[in-house]
């Protein structure tokens, strides 16, 4: 009996089987109302969360949701939907054998990233993150120009991705966590809508979450710009974008932003707050997309390499140097402050560093001299040790933004990494930073929190240049100079996504390794760090430079940094604006700039501490580097870049508004040096002078082979004629007035030859008429002569003469012969095939080339002054002319619809 129940039940499980198992598998309702599947490795907070989960197919979705599926085994997506925009990602497919990989698309923007780390790395106290983005041509259908057809080197627009990719991924690393890593990103297909930069920094970052390295932050970036109906709209189509007064990147977690950079048309900072705001929605819902994406298909962490600082090193290191930093951090001048702070750091790093059951060694007495002696001079400071080694983070300020002291010799074995010492180091140098300016309201320069260093500030200092400024705020110097030229200085640019055009307006930034004392590399193409901010300081200036109808001169400036302790590219903001005052750019209003920083508390109080302009030092110690330009009613640039958790709405809303009162004063001290710009263009400026004439005489002003335009440049003395065929607007570029008023001399009395008509069509040739013509060239396989002026004709070698000619040569014809010839045949581009004939044979009837009609019908043709039959020619000239001869009649008859040019009836040059 127990038997037969037993087998029943088995019988009946059996049966049930399979309704239990799909059940089990019914979709389960997500917070963020999320469908999820079942990979086929599953980390361990997947399987804690007990959720249990099925493959199903794409669906459609509702703004803020998001759903998992996987086509195929072992091929994962991910669908997310915010704010009216759409895109998916995929793993398991392409580069299995990555750390991680994702295929991001939106569109058919497709985008591939990768992220690697190679471990045995030696500890350091910086994150040694390598990220590498390309364009690739084929993603549109293209092949790059050149001889070289290969994908090459990054232009600046595949640079400046570059960084917007790593700005915000660097600070979201754990701490401890040395391992060289790199991130590998492609564009694979682009169609041409929204650029894909913002789209590159999402699948980075989901390739970091799923994949080994300990990277567990879910990091999304958006653009954000203003509709034409007011509001605010999400990864829109360039041509909106174009059309639009603010353009925000904005990247972040599920918790505040990380990094921001915009560019906009003087838009209020209230703006700019509910921008930011609107665009950190979207990414809170693409980051909890993620976060439970990799919950279900992300690799196993490394957290095994993260290291872990021992907590009894915090401790030792404020035992040791408490009690001497916060007077190194009074130290007022820059180079005298590093060089004690740096004795202080090396100082730490021996005492904590020394080989295990051997003494440290002793620090002199004297090692940290007070800010009075340092006064006297730096000669007590130590100086045996070796100097400091600069360490510049890719975005970051240069060289002084990161002191890191260069180690001794390794001991056979140490009591603390010297990484972890340099931590706890910078950590409590932060510290005691946050906590002078917060008791005393005094920073290491004397100044209190919201207030601009000192400013010295003069133009026209170089005498041959166009425009110059110098610019000095504090130890931080620009030196900026403008170049006005014509449309042959544009800067050109070819691109996947910014196409091929050229650029009027363009800024170069320089920093030269003296500006902050060292030596280094001098020349060569700019490094990422020079190309992001003269980008910053151009875009900065942009919305108040004038359109090519009110300035028709292109606009370069160079910003050379020739010192720095601090917001360099601000600087150069500066600088360059002054810079077009002195060069008298009508712009259309003057626009500064200015660095936050932030001394983040790390504490529950959360003290945060807003710094304007910020100092080198406190770049490098702070949580926060945000530049904001613009002028008195609006911004026309940011960028924010933080080292800590984040920035939230409300901290971003009081940086925005320190940052306006502090662009305020410089503004007044740059207005009180230069009030406008100039009222007249420099002595050394190239006179640019624009007319439009009837496109219809543009051949006549070009004359064959731009003949006509050349001697007029000849002889006028100007240095450039552009003539557009397209709408007649003709330019001149001339260093003098005097030669302009000579050129438009000439082309006025071209056109006014021409009698305010259309040019003469050239004269046709006619089948079976005779020619006297004259023997233009000689080549191998025939000769060319000329049967009316500017229209030639073709003599075979096999018709030079009536018996057989085996080289050209024997035929004993030469360049500036007579002959007579008769045209044979016109084909349908209008080339004329001629057969030479005997002397006597084309005495009768032969056309001369240059009987006095042929040479009116010529003039009509070109347009030239010369006489034109029927108006202005000999009336003997048209009496005598030959039987022959070609009249205006006859030219009327037999015109085409457009000029004549060499051997066919294409318009003449």
């Amino acid at each position: 009996m127990a038997r037969t129940a037993r087998a029943s039940a088995l019988w009946l499980m059996a049966l049930l089987a399979p309704s239990l198992l799909g059940a089990m598998r019914l979709r389960v309702a997500h917070r963020a109302r999320a469908t999820t599947l079942l990979p086929s490795r599953r980390t361990a907070a997947a399987r804690r969360s007990g959720v249990a989960l099925s493959a199903s197919e794409p669906r459609e979705l509702a703004d803020g949701d998001f759903h998992m599926w996987s086509p195929e085994p072992d091929v994962h997506k991910l669908g997310v939907r915010t704010k009216g925009w759409e895109c998916t990602f995929e793993t398991g497919r392409i580069a299995r054998l990555a750390g991680g990989a994702v295929l991001m698309q939106a569109g058919d923007n497709v985008i591939f990233a990768s992220a690697c780390f190679q471990a045995g790395g030696s500890p350091a106290d910086f994150v040694p993150l390598k990220v590498d983005y390309q364009e690739r041509y084929s993603a549109g259908g293209l092949t790059p120009g050149g001889y070289i057809k290969r994908d090459g080197r990054p232009g600046d627009a595949e640079i400046l991705t570059a960084r917007l990719i790593d700005r915000p991924i660097r600070p979201a690393f754990p701490k401890g966590w040395s391992e060289e890593t790199q991130i590998i990103s492609y564009v694979l297909s682009y169609d041409g809508g929204s650029p894909p930069d913002c789209m590159a920094v999402c699948a980075s970052a989901a390739a970091l979450l799923i994949s080994d390295v300990p990277f567990d932050k879910p990091v999304a970036c958006v653009r954000v710009t203003r509709g034409a109906d007011g509001g605010w709209a999400l990864n829109a189509p360039m041509a909106e974008q174009a059309s639009s007064d603010v353009s925000l990147v904005i990247a972040g977690t599920t918790s505040a932003m990380l990094m921001i950079e915009g560019f906009c048309k003087f838009v209020p900072e209230a703006d700019i707050v509910e921008a930011c705001a609107f665009g950190h929605e979207a990414v809170r819902e693409i980051c909890a997309a993620l976060g439970a994406w990799q919950a279900h298909v992300g690799k196993r962490k490394a957290t095994e390499l993260v290291r872990t600082i021992p907590e009894q090193v915090a401790a030792e290191v404020e035992r040791i140097c408490a009690a001497d930093l916060e007077r190194v951090l009074s130290i007022r001048a820059k180079q005298e402050r590093e060089r004690a702070f740096g004795e202080l750091q090396r100082r730490v790093e021996r005492e904590l560093t020394a080989p295990a059951g051997g003494a440290p060694p002793a620090a002199p007495a004297a090692a940290v001299p007070a800010p009075a002696e340092l006064a006297r001079g730096a000669d007590d400071v130590a100086t045996s040790a070796p100097d400091a080694t600069m360490v510049v983070d890719d975005y970051d300020e240069p060289p002084h933004a990161a002191i890191r002291p260069s180690p001794p010799p390794p001991p056979a074995r140490s009591a603390l990494e010297l990484a972890d010492v340099q931590l706890a180091f910078q950590k409590l140098a932060t510290g005691t930073l946050r906590k002078m300016v917060k008791r005393g309201g005094v920073r290491p320069d004397g100044r209190s929190s919201t207030e601009v260093r000192k400013l010295a500030i003069s133009t026209a200092v170089l005498p041959r240049t166009h425009g110059s400024a110098l610019f000095t705020r504090g130890e931080t110097q620009s030196l900026a100079t403008v170049t006005l030229g014509d449309s042959s200085a544009e800067q050109k640019f070819e691109g996947l996504t910014v196409g091929a055009g050229a650029k009027r307006f363009y800024l170069h930034y320089s920093f030269p390794p003296f500006s902050v004392g060292e030596v280094g590399r001098f020349g060569g193409a700019p490094g990422r760090r020079e190309v992001g901010h003269g980008n910053l300081a151009e875009r900065a200036l942009a919305p108040s430079m004038p359109t090519a109808a009110q300035f028709p001169y292109t606009v370069r400036i160079e910003s050379l940094i020739t010192m720095s302790c601090g917001s360099s590219s601000m600087a150069s903001v500066c600088g360059g604006c002054l810079a077009l005052m002195d060069a008298a750019v009508p712009i259309a209003r003057p626009v500064a700039g200015v660095a936050m920083g932030l001394l983040f508390d790390e504490s529950p109080a959360a003290e945060h501490v807003v710094l304007t302009d910020i100092l080198g030092l406190e770049d490098a110690l702070g949580s926060m580097d945000f530049k904001v330009a613009g002028d008195k009613d609006g911004v026309t640039a940011l960028q924010l870049d933080v080292k800590c958790e984040g920035l939230d709405v409300p901290l971003l809303r009081t940086a925005l508004a320190q940052a306006h009162e502090g662009r305020q004063h410089i503004l007044s001290k740059m207005l009180e040096a230069q009030p406008g710009p100039r009222s007249s263009l420099p002595s050394t400026v190239m006179r640019i002078t624009k007319r439009k004439f009837d496109p219809a005489h543009c051949g006549a002003i070009i004359g064959k082979g731009g003949e006509t335009i050349t001697s007029i440049i000849e002889t006028s003395g100007v240095e450039n004629i552009d003539l557009s065929r397209s709408d007649g607007v003709l330019t001149i570029t001339a260093k003098t007035d005097e030669a302009v008023a000579a050129a438009f001399a000439r082309i006025d009395q071209i056109v006014a030859d021409i009698g305010g008509r259309t040019a003469m069509p050239k004269p046709q040739a006619v089948v079976g008429q005779s020619y006297t013509s004259e023997v233009k060239s000689v080549m191998p396989f025939g000769i060319f002569v000329e049967l009316l002026p500017g229209l030639d004709g073709f003599c075979h070698i096999s018709e030079v003469s009536e018996s057989y000619v085996r080289k050209i040569e024997d035929s004993g014809i030469a360049v500036g012969d007579t002959i007579n010839v008769v045209v044979t045949s016109k084909n349908e581009k209008g080339q004329y095939r001629v057969k030479r004939l005997s002397d006597g044979e084309g005495a009768a009837g032969a056309t001369p080339a240059d009987g006095a009609a042929q040479k009116a019908a010529g003039s009509a043709k070109r347009g030239n002054g010369g006489p034109r039959v029927g108006a202005g020619a000999p009336r003997a000239a048209q009496k005598t002319a030959p039987s022959g001869a070609v009249t205006e009649a006859a030219l009327s008859e037999a015109a085409l619809s457009a000029a004549l040019g060499g051997l066919s009836d294409e318009p003449a040059e």
